[in-house]
């Protein structure tokens, strides 16, 4: 992996947080728009239309979660000529994906309809004929929690996606999961993290094995709809059916704005397939936040508990210097360290979308001198939509934005 993909997957959704108590309902939710306290002011968004430029990216989608209060903001163009980008535009969440699919499944392990389940689980046990690795050992090792967290020794293999199967039609996640057996493996078990997508898709099968229900209806009903997110799909078609706008994704070439077809979702599954806008996941970010929700806290604590230490370089170390160690992926979130605040987070990038989700962090008391700061309560999500450049247009934008927060010089 290149220390730009490796960079670009680490620093991805900035969210940070104080714990309080909140459960959700649609009169505690206040979603403020160009608030004149909020953080989108008129430099900001001459912040936002600079980036954007520099990037050459069409438009972005921002939402910031401060204590109570939520303030949500569209910048640029979500489809040329002029439909302008709205916090209710939706956009391709990619691997912001993975964090939903960790938590269905602590969800089923921390259920009395499965006893006997648990992060240690070996998958091959739970779907035996599918999941076969290239080796023994793997087969009958890999647990659920090495899955979900990058450390089974698969690496990407993301162009064995797709395809079709001997009667020519398209494969299904079922055939993902059994494609498995004959991609190799490059490094033993739990020895080396290895972003791999594949992995999270077979914890998506495991998922729909166990409870009978399509992944999406089962995050529908168990996450999604307690939690009130109602504009927040699994599916393409359903997405371009829905009444909230959905942005166009875009390639600059030729100093021209191309249209990129919308990816069918069907076989990405848990790795990569909700469609959602940044007030859905706004929701999302506090209940995290607060550990209330759909989940109980001991399941928000296992999905934040460090799993995979990632590997350093120096030149590595030379682009994420306000980042300090150690850098670690949990289940289905990235961990850190950020100007001696605690952060989780994850990125996504698929095609010609970009997404970035940030939340918590708390003092971690690691400068050499003491740095007082207020107790926060504070999360942000961003969506662009172009590949990779929406990325790194968005994290400039979001760090701004905690920078601000944290009252952060910018040569810090």
């Amino acid at each position: 992996m290149t220390t730009l993909k490796m960079f670009s997957k680490m620093f991805a959704l900035t969210a940070l947080l104080q714990l309080v108590p909140w459960a959700y309902s649609a009169e505690q939710e206040h979603v403020l728009k160009n608030k004149p306290t909020g953080p989108f002011d008129a430099k900001f968004a001459e912040i936002v239309k600079d980036t954007l430029k520099l990037w050459h990216v069409p438009g972005v989608s921002i939402a910031v979660v401060d204590g109570n209060d939520t303030w949500a903001e569209g910048y640029g163009i979500s489809v040329f000529p002029s439909t302008p980008v709205t916090p209710e535009t939706l956009f391709f969440g990619a691997s912001t994906t993975k964090a939903f699919t960790a938590a269905a499944m602590s969800l089923l392990i921390s259920s009395s309809n499965h006893s006997g389940l648990s992060w240690d689980t070996p998958i091959s046990s739970l779907i035996r004929d599918d999941f076969v690795l290239p080796d023994l050992y793997s087969t009958t090792h890999v647990t659920i929690e090495d899955a979900l967290s990058h450390r089974t020794g698969m690496p990407a293999h993301d162009g064995s996606y797709g395809g079709t199967d001997e009667k020519g039609e398209k494969r299904g996640v079922r055939d993902l999961v059994r494609s498995l057996r004959h991609l190799p493996l490059t490094a033993p078990l739990r020895t080396k993290f290895q972003y791999c997508n594949m992995m999270f898709v077979a914890v998506s099968y495991v998922v729909e094995t166990l409870t009978g229900v399509w992944l999406g209806d089962f995050l529908r009903e168990n996450i999604w709809e307690p939690l009130g997110m109602k504009s927040t799909y699994f599916d393409t078609k359903t997405a371009q059916a829905a009444p909230e706008p959905l942005a166009q994704g875009y390639v600059y070439y030729e100093e021209k704005y191309k249209p990129v077809p919308y990816m069918d979702l069907h076989i990405v599954s848990g790795a990569g397939a909700v469609i959602s806008n940044v007030l859905d996941y706004s929701k999302w970010i506090r209940a995290f936040l607060t550990t209330s929700g759909p989940l109980s806290k001991a399941d928000y604590a296992a999905l934040k508990t460090p799993r995979m230490l990632l590997p350093t370089s120096e030149e590595l170390s030379l682009l994420t210097k306000p980042f300090t160690g150690p850098n670690s992926y949990s289940l289905g979130w990235f961990n850190g360290v950020y100007q001696g605040y605690e952060y989780f987070g994850h990125s996504g990038g698929m095609e010609a979308f970009g997404a970035e989700v940030v939340f918590q962090m708390k003092s971690t008391d690691r400068s050499p001198t003491t740095v007082i700061f207020p107790d926060l309560n504070y999360g942000l999500v961003s969506f662009g939509n172009t590949g990779k450049t929406s990325n790194f247009a968005i994290l400039k934008l979001l760090y701004h934005l905690i920078d601000e927060k944290l009252a952060i010089p910018p040569e810090k």
